[in-house]
């Protein structure tokens, strides 16, 4: 019984010294895991259905969402606040001395105030556009500077916040932010 099992463990040896070496030298398998280029993603993603934006891409496309989405307000706005049903008197263009113009009454609305809604997960970025369209900040690199600078820039806050289209880029940030 000694000698039968001395063989089969001598055989068991030549069979494993067999393989790994077949495996080692004549096996041809890539077991590497490469990354795929970024082309090859972009590629890949592209053929299921996405689309891939760059830096400038994005910010161009915001910003025309941003200028849709004010034009769209204040369609509703104006045609909201016109009531064809009332018959008017008074020629349409001229105001009666008692009553201001609608047009004026839009524009000290418009002028006067603004409302800001700063969603979860907005960005610095999307929040500085709104603030552009409202005519609030100059440029987007002053208002992230400006937070930066002071140490607002990872506490803004989320809500609604009514600002005056009057106000300084440090009043607009106080209303928006909390420093820390």
């Amino acid at each position: 019984m000694k000698h039968t099992l001395r063989a089969f463990s001598l055989g068991m040896l030549a069979t494993t010294t067999i393989f790994s070496i077949y495996i080692f030298f004549f096996n041809e398998t890539d077991t590497s895991t490469a990354r795929p280029s970024d082309t090859d993603m972009i590629q890949s993603l592209e053929d299921n259905g996405f689309h891939i934006y760059t830096d400038d891409e994005l910010t161009r496309f915001i910003d025309e969402q941003l200028a849709e989405q004010t034009a769209d307000e204040k369609n509703q706005n104006n045609t909201s606040d016109i009531d064809e049903s009332e018959p008017s008197s008074v020629p349409e263009n001229e105001p009666t001395p008692e009553e201001p113009s609608k047009d004026n009454q839009e524009s000290s609305v418009d002028t006067s105030s603004f409302i800001l809604t700063i969603e979860p997960g907005m960005t610095v970025t999307e929040v500085s556009n709104y603030l552009i369209i409202a005519n609030l900040i100059e440029s987007r690199e002053q208002f992230i500077n400006y937070l930066s600078d002071n140490g607002y820039a990872t506490n803004i806050q989320v809500g609604s916040f009514e600002l005056d289209r009057d106000m300084t880029l440090d009043e607009v940030v106080d209303v928006i932010a909390n420093k820390e």
